[in-house]
């Protein structure tokens, strides 16, 4: 949850390092990325992409008003590293 409504145009993400034995940092790659106003109303505005768990990588998002951040995956997702930006 965002302090208040803003439009979101780029985020940085990193993948979860620890526990390697039985974790993967690529672990949600491919994860889809959703905003909202309401919580009722989601938008995909981008997606994980591939390689986030060995560097910090730049999302570029769809401009959308949202005031909710959530991300939907199939599977494990690890998020060791999260910095949205608005404008």
């Amino acid at each position: 949850e965002l302090s208040k409504p803003c439009v979101l145009t780029t985020l940085e993400i990193g993948g979860y390092n620890g526990k390697i034995e039985i974790w993967n940092a690529e672990f949600g790659a491919g994860a889809t990325i959703l905003s909202s106003e309401d919580k009722v109303t989601w938008n995909v505005i981008g997606t994980i992409p591939n390689g986030f768990g060995s560097e910090i990588k730049t999302v570029n998002l769809i401009g959308k008003n949202a005031k909710y951040l959530k991300f939907t995956s199939n599977s494990y997702l690890g998020i060791g590293y999260l910095k949205v930006f608005s404008n």
